[in-house]
């Protein structure tokens, strides 16, 4: 860029293409609705004296879905699962061919150099630039849905758009002053938009200040976001069946056997007892008055789920509700606010060994997790908020309650698709030291190097939110099995000449199952921590593991060998 008048000014495009497929082939599951339709239209026909099977019009659409009749019991189907016609089993039992395509394309620009001198600092360094991304997914499934085990599965689709420009300077403030060998400010910036999503804003800033040539501290504080990706937004949804504790139903032990006529002579019935009802009152007044700001429709608490009631039998049945899960292009992106304070040591005085050590200590939040309810979560929350004014009741549909039928009034529709919930916290201290030296002894030609890495991360507080039906939970992870409170790993390398020697060592601290503190909150299930024998530390394959076994087949007192 010298012939622009630009000393010291570098630019770089970039544009890139990609383009992966992957093909999926499921064989051997039953198609239901040729099932459904073999069974209903096969006939006896007296004419020919065999088994057929009509085809069907498919209204409006002037086409016409042929059918076979199949011999369920013939031998070959009872003991090998297959008909004696290959061409019967092809029909009942299809390949169901899956394609699915991701398509990426990006173009970027990048400019930086330098602004300005300051005269007891530096040159100050700029750089900025922008990027256009667009990905895009596509499935395209033969048979889609009804298929045993995959329900309505209509697989990943979908598009979107990513547009950034961001920017950065660079301020060395003081360099070679008295009591400060640098001082600089980094400042950056970057403004995204998405195409499903809207804008967003994220910036950091990081100090730096070197009192020494050997000692150095630093400080950042940068906020963040994290765009749903494609699987969360266009993974598509499946919708299948299940009984969610749907808190209406009347329980049983609410309905008692009793002698509610006051006449020996007639049999026991089973009514309806409040007394016996061990519902919360104002769940069961969001029952019966409905509405909300959601508007859910009102049923009857008092019979819900029981047909025949002031019977000697009567039926309490289950009403499969229609579940949909998987992704929501409606998410929102996950934000956090990171901050981090540490200090470097880099040992100068001597050539005879190595030695730098960094200690940091950071604090990440991050709000709006992508994260799921069930749907037995979604709907005890709904029922349990004064009023049915928790945001979850916009995911519930329930059927109006009809005099006379006690089949009606259910919950026929839950959408617990992928949601924006809940906050974690990360709280740690990561420690580095590097050490190193050359020796060579009288008897060797050629000297040894000898490279210690330690890297260790201590966890000081790790909480997450969890959703629960009568509140929010602040589930503490640090400790809990996949989180250690420490984590260590030592790498030793030994060279000479043109070989070399690597020995390498992996701790995690004892873990539990499970803990709660009394700052928790929790509603039911465990009511402190699990009392299990801890797990400690693991280590890579060339690391032999010593020590006797306790009851649980976990090692005590463990020490690590060549």
């Amino acid at each position: 860029m010298e012939k622009a008048g630009l000393d010291n000014w570098n630019y770089d495009t970039y544009v890139s293409y990609s383009k992966s497929s992957g093909q999926d082939s499921v064989s051997g599951i039953p198609f239901f609705p040729r099932l459904e339709q073999t069974i209903n239209n096969t006939r006896f026909d007296a004419a020919t004296g065999e088994a057929v099977c009509d085809p069907r019009a498919v209204p409006g659409e002037g086409q016409v879905v042929e059918c076979r009749p199949l011999n369920f019991l013939s031998p070959t189907f009872l003991f090998n699962g297959e008909f004696d016609d290959p061409l019967d089993t092809e029909y009942l039992f299809p390949n169901r061919l899956t394609d699915t395509v991701v398509e990426q394309t990006v173009y970027s620009g990048y400019i930086n150099g330098d602004l300005f001198e300051i005269p007891w600092g530096g040159a100050v360094q700029i750089g900025f630039g922008g990027e256009h991304r667009t990905d895009r997914i596509e499935t395209r499934t033969s048979l889609a849905g009804d298929f045993l085990g995959f329900f309505n599965d209509p697989g990943s689709n979908g598009e979107r758009k990513l547009r950034e420009v961001f920017g950065e300077i660079e301020i060395p403030l003081l360099v070679d002053q008295p009591l400060v060998e640098s001082l600089s400010l980094n400042l950056a910036g970057r403004y995204t938009e998405e195409s499903n999503f809207g804008s967003a804003e994220t910036y950091s800033i990081k100090g730096v200040y070197a009192p020494t040539d050997w000692l150095s501290f630093r400080a950042t504080y940068g906020t963040s976001f994290r765009a749903p990706n494609l699987g969360e937004q266009f993974g598509g949804r499946v919708t299948g069946f299940a009984d969610p504790a749907d808190p209406c139903r009347t329980p049983g032990i609410a309905v008692p056997f009793g002698d509610y006529d006051n006449d020996p002579s007639t049999p026991d019935t089973r009514e309806y007892v409040a007394s016996l009802d061990t519902r919360d009152p104002a769940v069961i007044q969001n029952c019966l008055n409905g509405g909300g700001p959601f508007g859910l429709e009102a049923t009857d608490p008092f019979s819900l789920g029981i047909r025949g009631l002031g019977t000697q039998n009567p039926v309490f049945f289950g009403s499969p509700t229609r579940i949909a899960s998987g992704s929501n292009p409606n998410l929102l992106p996950e934000t956090s606010d990171a901050l981090s304070i540490g200090g470097t040591f880099d040992q100068r005085w001597t050539d005879a060994f190595d030695l730098r050590i960094a200690v940091s200590y950071f604090e990440i939040t991050i709000d709006d997790e992508v994260d799921s309810l069930t749907a037995n979560t979604i709907v005890n929350r709904c029922y349990n908020s004064p009023g049915l004014t928790d945001q979850t009741c916009q995911f519930i549909t329930r059927d109006p309650r009809v005099a006379g039928d006690p089949g009606s009034g259910e919950v026929s529709f839950v959408s617990a698709l992928n949601q924006n919930l809940g906050q974690q916290v990360v709280e740690g201290i990561d420690y580095n030291a590097e050490f190193g030296f050359d020796y060579k002894p009288s008897f060797l030609d050629s000297a040894l190097d000898y490279r210690l890495i330690a890297r260790a991360t201590q966890s000081l507080n790790q909480t997450e939110e969890q959703f629960v039906v009568d509140g929010i939970l602040l589930d503490r992870n640090d400790g809990e099995y996949g989180n250690p409170e420490w984590r260590i790993t030592a790498t030793n390398t030994l060279r000479y000449k043109d070989f070399s020697f690597l020995w390498q060592t992996r701790y995690l601290d004892s873990m539990v199952e499970n803990y709660l503190n009394e700052d928790e909150f929790s509603t039911g299930g465990l009511a402190g921590d699990v009392d299990v024998d801890p797990v400690t530390s693991s280590f890579s394959n060339c690391v032999q593991t010593e020590g006797a076994r306790n009851s649980a087949g976990d090692f005590k007192d463990r020490k690590s060998v060549v």
